[in-house]
């Protein structure tokens, strides 16, 4: 970035919504304070995610309450049902199937569902999924 003032506090901004959908970053602002006739690297640590998206549904094809708790094993995010029975989940990592459980009072269901590695969307779209 040219013209940063040598010795003066800057503070260099990413533009997230100029990034891809399918990257996470830790931050979006840091600031620097370059030496005279010197350049400096700005790591925004960004990295390339692989998000799903789906929508759950019961056994009777009713859609999944909005704020159900959901765990997928080999996702550590807290994971809740959006409005319509939608769920998404932002880094599944490598994952080749997501196995994941509802629980609602006493009860609960489950459902297991593969993930196609050939699709390079940047949310893979997985559909209608039924829980057991």
């Amino acid at each position: 970035i040219p013209n940063v003032l040598s010795y003066v506090p800057s503070e260099i901004k990413l533009d997230q919504r100029k990034l891809p959908l399918d990257t996470n970053f830790a931050s979006t602002v840091l600031r620097t304070a370059p030496k005279w006739k010197s350049g400096v690297i700005i790591d925004f640590e960004v990295t390339k995610v692989k998000s799903v998206q789906m929508k759950l549904l019961t056994p009777a094809h009713k859609i999944i309450p909005f704020d159900e708790e959901v765990n997928i094993e080999g996702v550590t995010d807290e994971l809740f049902v959006g409005y319509d029975g939608m769920l998404y989940v932002n880094d599944i990592g490598n994952l080749k199937s997501l196995n994941g459980k509802i629980c609602e009072d006493a009860s609960c269901c489950n459902f297991e569902v593969p993930i196609n590695d050939s699709l390079k969307d940047p949310i893979i779209d997985l559909g209608d999924v039924i829980c057991h």
